[in-house]
């Protein structure tokens, strides 16, 4: 696998127009969708629907080539849902001004009831949205939210405590600590589970398939990036690249029959698109080493990487985008 050309780019590209004619409406759709949301009767339902969706159209508008400024006002509204949606669910029963751009609604969230405490997932889209949006601010306060909880979310699955290792992990990273101890026991935690069979043993063998290839592969290169093995990050970055596709393309649990390799319907889903994981500890530890890798690839864009994207202010104030063909340069 060459690393530096993209599976799909090429596809998305020469239908470029079609695509963006699709996405449009998406994003109208989503719009107002969020509309609608944002009232106290749903907002703390839907924050989390809505945070899974904007992540989404923002993938397919990076896939475009869309403008930055379209791609970011996406983005943006990934990151306020995220970290409204954890906001609400630490402030139970006590007014808690919830802020969606300039939108505002002060309201009294209802507890969350047993099983419905979001995932460790969830908690690192939102985080990883408020790193490539240049926001920090939103990142600790996203810290505030307790490892306990995902006892409440994990109900019967028994896997949880495998969760909570990488939760722990993930956390520890976007904390941005350099205490040597903590990355060293944080590290040890998650290894604990990568010896052969005893994720399988706890869940299922497709969840330790998912987890080998997809989770510690970018546990990898957070260990280059603290120092806790050889690898070089570049090194590291590749083979995480390389994991993500081979996962995607062969090992993805699908229907009898469905194609495998380059012609897996796999390699469409968002998340095989843009490494948004992988992207979100490069885009982090840019911020603060200057360090990249030594290669540039469309799974990983460098521009989101290195945050040369324009601010908050100028795309949802000063100068918000116009999505239509013509705002989109078509």
């Amino acid at each position: 696998m060459d690393i530096t050309q993209h599976h799909n780019k090429r596809h998305w590209l020469n239908k470029k127009k079609q695509h963006s004619e699709r996405l449009l409406s998406s994003i109208d759709s989503a719009n107002k969708r969020s509309k609608k949301a944002f009232t106290e009767e749903r907002i703390q339902r839907v924050a989390p629907l809505m945070l899974s969706d904007y992540w989404d159209l923002f993938t397919d508008a990076v896939m475009l080539d869309w403008p930055k400024k379209h791609c970011m006002w996406l983005l943006y509204q990934a990151t306020d849902f995220g970290r409204m949606h954890f906001r609400m669910h630490l402030s139970p029963n006590r007014l808690t001004p919830v802020e969606l751009a300039s939108e505002l609604v002060i309201l009294t969230p209802t507890p969350v009831g047993k099983h419905h405490y979001s995932s460790d997932h969830t908690w690192l889209d939102a985080a990883i949205a408020a790193t490539l949006c240049k926001e920090s601010f939103i990142v600790d306060e996203l810290q505030a939210y307790p490892i306990d909880f995902l006892d409440e979310a994990a109900g019967v699955h028994r896997n949880f405590e495998v969760h909570k290792a990488f939760f722990h992990f993930y956390k520890l990273f976007y904390s941005n600590t350099h205490d040597k101890q903590q990355q060293t026991d944080a590290l040890r935690a998650v290894m604990r589970y990568a010896e052969h069979g005893k994720i399988e043993q706890l869940t299922s063998i497709e969840a330790e398939v998912s987890f080998h290839f997809l989770e510690y592969s970018v546990v990898s290169v957070m260990a280059s990036m603290w120092k806790l093995q050889r690898s070089s990050l570049s090194d590291a970055t590749t083979e995480a690249i390389k994991a993500s596709y081979e996962y995607y393309a062969d090992l993805l649990p699908r229907e009898p029959g469905e194609p495998v390799g380059k012609d897996s319907m796999g390699l469409y889903r968002g998340s095989a698109m843009l490494l948004r994981r992988l992207l979100g500890v490069l885009a982090l530890h840019y911020q603060t080493t200057g360090e990249v890798p030594e290669f540039e690839s469309d799974y990983i864009p460098t521009w989101l990487i290195k945050g040369e994207i324009p601010s908050r202010q100028e795309v949802l104030f000063d100068s918000p985008p116009e999505f239509t063909l013509a705002g989109i340069g078509l």
